[in-house]
């Protein structure tokens, strides 16, 4: 079920990381990036793990080791038994509506990796974060490599996906300071 939906120019809304904070709260937390930095459209999921990591968080799936369609189904045992006790929050690029573009779908439950694509994957996380990068599934094929397309046309998506990295990465640290914060009033 859909707890909330983010969309970048709204990234503060009270409301929003609110819901999110609701289900952080109490919780040993980790971070699941799906994706693969080779589709550009796909590359959120790990990007924004490095970016946590980086910020001494409990992550799986990075730009480093990444965790995807072609090393799914041997990497979730490890992620399963090596972190069974952790709430995992999955991380995912995704295809929706054209109106969803540019938002962060919250959702109560973990993702199912390249859904978007028709492909079945076991469903990965307790918790999930999907970017949306896109209304088609034929355009995150399309920037899978840079042959496919023109300087100016991979600039703007380049750009598109790092907003895209940038602004669910701050609305993350932002719930995750304000819980941090209450814990302190609360002692």
């Amino acid at each position: 079920m859909i707890v909330a939906q983010v969309f970048f120019e709204d990234i503060n809304n009270e409301k929003n990381k609110e819901a999110f904070k609701n289900y952080l709260r109490g919780k040993d937390l980790m971070f699941v990036g799906v994706g693969t930095t080779k589709a550009y459209l796909d590359s959120c999921g790990p990007k924004i793990c490095s970016k946590l990591k980086r910020d001494n968080l409990t992550v799986f799936g990075t730009e480093e080791d990444q965790f995807h369609g072609t090393n799914i189904e041997r990497k979730i045992n490890v992620l399963n038994d090596v972190y069974k006790n952790k709430f995992k929050i999955a991380i995912d690029s995704c295809v929706s509506e054209a109106k969803e573009v540019n938002s962060i779908i919250l959702d109560n439950e973990g993702l199912k990796p390249g859904a978007g694509m028709n492909k079945i994957f076991p469903r990965v996380g307790d918790f999930s974060l999907k970017i949306v990068m896109s209304d088609s599934a034929d355009e995150i094929i399309k920037y899978t490599t840079t042959s496919n397309c023109e300087v100016n046309e991979l600039k703007k998506v380049l750009d598109r996906v790092d907003r895209a990295v940038q602004k669910t990465y701050t609305f993350i640290m932002m719930c995750l300071r304000e819980l941090e914060n209450e814990m302190k009033l609360k002692k």
